[in-house]
């Protein structure tokens, strides 16, 4: 945040993507784009694998119900993900959003309800402990809220 505040230039010559600020020609950023090419050629069927295993074993109580179920599921998959990239390529806002909310949730929310859980069963709560949980989940939910008021 401090460094858009500070950034002596328009904020609109930033690009959503870090390495669209570099030039075409510019052999560290080639190599940049070439690691993250490499990165989710490797992590894609990784994650869509552990997806598929979690959804196959939960709908169908097994991991592996029949090659078409796989395939069927690996299609689906692939349409939505390349049906997101086409209608909303922007990259940065994505991860603005998707950082913003798991910001809140996994670094704000629940560390605080799990404090206030134990405090509570302990009989250690005070007014203090829960209007400091209540101020630490009030600034991720505004963080939250700016990150999609921020254009």
């Amino acid at each position: 945040m401090l460094f858009f505040i500070k950034f002596p230039l328009s904020v609109q010559c930033i690009q959503s993507v870090f390495l669209d600020n570099f030039g075409p020609d510019d052999i560290m950023s080639f190599l940049g784009r070439l690691t993250l090419l490499i990165q989710n050629i490797v992590t894609y069927p990784i994650i869509a694998f552990a997806a598929r295993i979690k959804i196959m074993s939960t709908l169908y109580g097994e991991k592996y119900p029949s090659w078409k179920h796989v395939l069927i599921f690996n299609i689906m998959v692939t349409t939505v993900c390349v049906l997101g990239a086409m209608f909303f390529p922007n990259v940065g806002t994505i991860l603005r959003y998707f950082g913003a909310f798991g910001g809140l949730l996994y670094c704000l929310f629940l560390p605080c309800a799990v404090q206030f859980v134990i405090r509570k069963k302990e009989n250690r709560l005070t007014i203090i402990s829960v209007l400091s949980y209540i101020y630490v989940i009030v600034f991720g939910v505004a963080n939250c809220i700016a990150q999609i008021l921020v254009n």
